[in-house]
């Protein structure tokens, strides 16, 4: 009886390691997001979770590990070091790489430690999100400057999509939104999911066949871009004309295909016009602050990447220009008085196919981020402010 006690006592503590273990280091289906009242979504303190690529991404899977402040990455430093917390969507979070690889933790290389720098970034987020995330935490996290990384691809669609804000005679004025039922379900479901046994979740997870791969689009060029139209008149429609508050999704953008290739038409304009006085509020909350505010704007690889599976067909589109969507957020960011690096013409004469995930993938892999986090960290060490922390 003895004997079976102790066996039983060994196998115990056996799942118990096991159990922790894999919490740690191999957190599948751990969620690291979680809805918020004001800001609609934000990332979980002390959470953490497995990103699987599929394999035309390289099949890598990185560990995602949220730390007890709510960014990604080690735990904040209580060095004295200047801080630059670096704000924005996927980009800045990426998910798609290991912390070692990803634009923040570069960056802060290419300075050689002398600054600590934070990732503040979030999936799914829109200049709208990222305004009032800072806004709520900038007095607790005292940075020394903020660098806010703008995605052309759809950053100006979030504003729309996210309801945050909207304008009435040219005045920026806070909504209220609503979740859809089915977002809500989609979020507690998830966080249910992730509470399970991690032992049971590594189980399913390896009964999977892993990630499905997405097949080729036929006729991509002539078949999203027209939907993607459709897609932002009736964004357009239901939140602006219609002054609609329903939020339908949180982490599903598209291209802003509207700003692309109908700059004139009144939802590009509205896009424009909101953008600039989000950005605004935004620099007027730094200056506030006393924080330098700079921003940088990422392409998009509809833009730039000749392979990428979608694309604008000039014969429909013949006043496209590639360059549009980034000069329409540096636009704004000017406008409002925010110092601006654009980086498509960097991507544009260095191979841009190499710099993106590829496929239908929007994000820069380590190739992009390592080129980016370069210019980018030689640029804040040439402005007043970085010459403030770099001294």
């Amino acid at each position: 009886m003895r004997r079976l006690y102790l066996i039983l006592i060994s196998s115990l503590v056996a799942l118990f390691v096991a159990e922790m273990s894999l919490r740690r280091w191999f957190p599948v289906g751990g969620m690291i997001y979680a809805l918020h009242p004001q800001l609609l979504h934000t990332t979980r303190p002390n959470s953490r979770r497995i990103q699987p690529m599929p394999e035309s991404a390289g099949g890598a899977r990185s560990l995602i590990v949220i730390n007890s402040a709510g960014y990604r990455g080690p735990e904040l430093e209580q060095s004295g070091k200047p801080r630059v917390a670096v704000y924005g969507d996927s980009l800045v979070m990426g998910e798609n790489v290991a912390w070692t690889d990803s634009f923040v933790a570069r960056l802060g290389g290419e300075w050689g430690g002398v600054a600590e720098v934070v990732n503040a970034g979030a999936s799914g987020y829109g200049p709208d999100q990222t305004c009032l995330r800072i806004e709520a935490e900038l007095e607790l996290l005292q940075p020394d400057l903020i660098l806010l990384v703008l995605c052309a691809t759809n950053d100006m669609g979030d504003l729309l999509r996210n309801k945050l804000f909207r304008l009435e005679q040219g005045r920026l004025v806070r909504g209220q939104p609503v979740l859809h039922e089915s977002v809500r379900a989609e979020f507690e479901e998830a966080l249910e999911a992730s509470s399970r046994l991690a032992l049971l979740r590594a189980l399913d997870h390896a009964r999977d066949d892993g990630i499905e791969e997405q097949a080729a689009i036929p006729g991509a060029a002539s078949g999203l871009i027209p939907e993607y139209l459709e897609q932002a008149a009736w964004e357009f429609r239901e939140g602006v004309q219609e002054g609609g508050e329903t939020v339908f999704s949180l982490l599903k953008d598209v291209y802003d295909a509207d700003l692309a290739v109908h700059p004139d038409s009144a939802m590009a304009q509205y896009k424009r016009d909101l953008m600039a006085a989000v950005l605004s509020r935004l620099a007027r909350v730094c200056a506030a602050g006393g924080v330098p505010l700079v921003c940088v704007v990422v392409p998009s690889p509809v833009d730039l990447d000749p392979d990428f599976r979608i694309r604008v067909d000039r014969s429909l589109f013949p006043s496209y220009e590639p360059q549009r969507l980034t000069s329409a957020c540096a636009d704004a960011a000017r406008a409002a008085g925010i110092e601006v690096l654009d980086l498509f013409e960097l991507f544009a004469t260095n191979n841009p196919g190499q710099m993106f995930v590829g496929a239908e993938d929007i994000h820069w892999n380590e190739r992009g981020m390592a080129l980016a986090a370069k210019e980018v960290g030689r640029w804040v060490r040439g402005l007043e402010a970085g010459a403030l922390i770099f001294r």
